[in-house]
């Protein structure tokens, strides 16, 4: 079972800075993504990369994650969508950084899943899960709801 948990006081630009940029110049895109994937590869340093697993079709194997993020966002008048966006930026980072080979829909498992908490700062926290850590946050979520307990994420 595994775990990993990134924080980050800062957040990436969000879909309206990108367009915005996008429009100012057209190289400035390319910039701003090769700035804030270096920085995001950054938050990645030291952690080990995540294991092949098998999947049903005996010949195809790669690896499986399954991600949780938690925004931090000072203005609860923002779209969440807007905000979401940031995660592009995140998930280039940790494959540059090796943590995952490729950020395609084989690697990342569906549900993703956005949690949003009004906050001092803006920034966001992403859980990274292998299977058997996945299976355990839903058992712990289910348990949680079941007891009438917040069901808001915490950090296992």
């Amino acid at each position: 079972m595994r775990c990993e948990v990134i924080r980050s006081f800062c957040l990436p630009p969000t879909l309206n800075d990108i367009v915005n940029t996008a429009r100012t110049n057209r190289y400035a895109s390319a910039d701003a993504k090769a700035y804030w994937t270096k920085e995001m590869k950054d938050l990645f340093l030291g952690i080990k990369p995540f294991l092949v697993q098998e999947s049903k079709l005996k010949s195809e194997r790669h690896q499986r994650i399954w991600i949780e993020w938690v925004w931090h966002v000072k203005n609860f008048g923002r779209d969440e969508d807007n905000i979401s966006a940031a995660q592009k930026y995140v998930l280039d980072g940790m494959v540059a950084a090796g943590v995952v080979d490729n950020d395609n829909l084989r690697v990342i498992q569906e549900p993703v899943t956005h949690w949003f908490r009004k906050d001092r700062y803006d920034g966001f926290d992403l859980f990274i899960y292998d299977y058997d850590g996945w299976l355990r946050r839903c058992r712990d979520r289910l348990y949680a709801f079941a007891s009438g307990e917040d069901e808001s994420p915490a950090i296992p």
